[in-house]
């Protein structure tokens, strides 16, 4: 325990009463703005966590943007802000890209080598509604999935699956 050394951590001025302050929407919102300019969408991966450097202004870095996506969408967070949410492009009803189960995932990679004899998926590649597809595939936004898949571990849980 820090009590015995009280007096030194006031001679610092140390404030015993003051807690972390969460992410004013003013970060939010940057780092919402940021995230679409770079994915060219909101739909953030519920594990989404800013990582230091890149292109995310330092203030960002660490923040858990795919957990506050999921607040705000099922818990109402910042709801006091929905309008300025959806002239954004906020989608309240969407679902997170591994709200697609993994046998549909499966399927759909699948497919794509099967028709382009390969699995590498174009970032923008969406499945198309024809024959070639089943019909509960049509629409998936297949290439934002393997990204996700590739780059923040989404369905992480099959990767000996996805190595096959």
């Amino acid at each position: 325990s820090y009590s015995e050394h009280r007096a030194e951590l006031e001679e610092m001025n140390f404030d015993f009463g003051a807690q972390p302050v969460g992410h004013g929407w003013d970060k939010v919102k940057a780092a919402l703005l940021q995230y679409r300019s770079v994915h060219g969408d909101l739909l953030v991966p519920q594990r989404f966590v800013i990582l230091e450097g890149g292109q995310w202004q330092r203030e960002l870095w660490g923040m858990r943007l795919g957990l506050t996506v999921c607040r705000i969408r099922n818990k109402g967070t910042y709801s006091e802000h929905r309008a300025e949410l959806e002239a954004i492009g906020f989608d309240f009803g969407a679902q997170a890209i591994a709200s697609h189960g993994w046998d549909k995932v499966k399927a759909a990679l699948l497919q794509y080598r099967s028709v382009h004899g390969d699995l590498l998926v174009p970032y923008l590649f969406v499945i198309p509604e024809d024959g070639q597809w089943q019909p509960e595939l049509w629409g998936m936004r297949l290439g934002l999935t393997v990204d996700r898949i590739r780059n923040q571990e989404t369905y992480s849980d099959h990767r000996a699956e996805l190595e096959e």
